[in-house]
């Protein structure tokens, strides 16, 4: 019954983009560790541009970091290759996320897009080296 209300609040609201919800997605909670990866592929090829934790309390967000990948971090990013390859995601941006549960990336979405543009500055000033845009661009550049 709740979830039927539920469902019935959602439709009677609008896209970002304009018109009706018609398809909702239902997903079991994750709790542990929240990760947003963005990355760049070319030809199957994944370059990942930024890792960021978010940090909350309960399910509401305080403040995202910029994390090291290492050896606590390089699972995510392997999980995150393997399911942009089983997505069939070969070329463009990705904005991804996942979330550690009991110590296993957990696919929570894979977003063909590039994060949200209010992050540019902090990774321009936080980043060294190409950001996602510079990486994408460079993508549609043909090889010699």
């Amino acid at each position: 019954e709740a979830c039927a209300a539920a469902f019935a609040a959602l439709r009677a609201t609008t896209r970002y983009a304009g018109g009706s919800n018609d398809v909702i997605l239902a997903q079991q909670f994750l709790e542990g560790p929240e990760y947003a990866i963005d990355s760049v592929s070319r030809h199957g090829e994944h370059k990942v541009t930024a890792l960021w934790r978010y940090d909350k309390v309960g399910f509401v967000y305080q403040c995202t970091r910029l994390v090291p990948v290492d050896g606590a971090t390089r699972p995510i990013i392997d999980s995150l290759i393997e399911a942009l390859d089983a997505a069939g995601h070969a070329n463009g941006p990705a904005h991804s996320e996942l979330i550690v549960v009991d110590g296993v990336p957990t696919l929570v979405e894979i977003n063909a897009r590039f994060h949200n543009a209010n992050v540019r500055p902090l990774v321009d000033r936080c980043i060294e080296g190409p950001n996602a845009i510079a990486l994408a661009a460079a993508a549609c550049v043909p090889d010699s």
